[in-house]
């Protein structure tokens, strides 16, 4: 009866835990902050002429904030930008389409933005001229462009000019300023605010590469075999602290080790970073937690949980190890490659 009564406590405590885990969690995520992020990440690729990514992050960031003029209007812009540079005249036309939609929806949430109106005015003449029979002028943005660059109308060319005149953009969208990026220590500052439990690591570095710094912490409760109860933090480059993972033991109250300096992992000479750390209940197997950023985002690539002993060799390789139980207890390694279209590791 006892041993009933101490489930079922240990029942609700635990339930409790996780509701509060999950209220810290909705607490520390900013939607429009998440959305900023991806707008900016949406500029950088726009200034990249890289239409195409610079899309999928622009939708991104009105799915994240559906209430983000700014997001529409981006979006407007990258789908204009992407059907002057079409040649299919029937693909350019459903790209201006898409951009009239995005700039549409901007205006309904901000009906004085001026960029989303010229551009939105701009598209109808263009389609009103190509009913009439009239070929409308092709802007091509310069490769110095800002991200999001809003041509005016070309003035109208003399009979006795053979040659097409130059549109010069003269009035850019709002521009999106860089996230704010915080010194390392206000970083460490911010996270042990937001973090509870004894701090063990706080990993700083520019993780995907982008020229901007974040960092991940780890907090967990002393034990026998290093920590446990560990909570993995990330800490955004702005300062927003966000839980990924919270207590890391396991149902057979598995113990975390954290030993060493635990460098970050790199791949090559200008790849990504990670970090990883095992948890073991003290025997001789242990599970690999992989931690990385993508997109600016945080994440665990697919084998992060499944996998034993991750780590990288002076080569640069990354192994995990095996065992064989076949003939007595024996481990072998298991060679990794990573893949940065989709910043995952498949076995070699």
């Amino acid at each position: 009866m006892k041993e009933h009564t101490r489930f079922r406590v240990a029942l609700v405590t635990a339930l409790v835990l996780a509701a509060a885990a999950l209220a810290l969690l909705a607490v520390l995520l900013s939607p429009a902050q998440r959305s900023k992020r991806k707008l900016y990440l949406g500029q950088k690729y726009l200034e990249q002429l890289n239409y195409e990514d610079a899309i999928l992050a622009f939708r991104d960031a009105v799915r994240i904030d559906p209430n983000n003029a700014d997001a529409c209007a981006a979006l407007g812009n990258a789908w204009y930008l992407r059907a002057q540079s079409e040649d299919d005249p029937y693909l350019a036309e459903a790209w201006r389409n898409q951009a009239l939609e995005a700039y549409e929806n901007a205006l309904k949430l901000d009906p004085d933005r001026s960029d989303a109106k010229e551009m939105r005015d701009r598209i109808r003449r263009e389609e009103k001229d190509a009913e009439d029979g009239a070929s409308p002028e092709k802007v091509t943005p310069a490769p110095s462009a800002p991200a999001a660059v809003t041509p005016t109308p070309a003035p109208t060319a003399p009979p006795t000019v053979t040659t097409a005149p130059t549109v010069t953009p003269t009035q850019a969208p709002t521009p999106v300023p860089e996230p704010e990026t915080l010194p390392e220590s206000e970083l460490r500052a911010r996270f042990r605010d937001a973090a509870s439990g004894t701090e063990i690591y706080f990993l700083y570095g520019d993780y995907d590469c982008d020229g901007t710094f974040e960092a991940y912490g780890l907090t967990g409760d002393p034990w026998d075999f290093g920590y446990e109860n560990v909570n993995v933090y990330f800490v955004y480059p702005d300062g927003e602290v966000t839980l990924i993972r919270s207590g890391l033991h396991g149902d057979a109250r598995f113990y975390t080790i954290l030993s060493g300096e635990h460098p970050l992992y790199r791949v090559g000479e200008d790849g990504p970073r990670f970090f990883s750390f095992e948890q073991t209940a003290g025997g001789s197997g242990s599970t690999s937690f992989i931690f990385g950023v993508r997109d600016g985002d945080p994440y665990e690539p697919d084998i992060s949980g499944k996998v034993m002993d991750f780590h990288e060799m002076e080569t640069g390789a990354f192994v995990t190890s095996g065992s064989d139980f076949s003939n007595g207890h024996t481990y072998y390694d298991i060679f990794w490659y990573y893949d940065r279209s989709d910043g995952q590791f498949y076995r070699q």
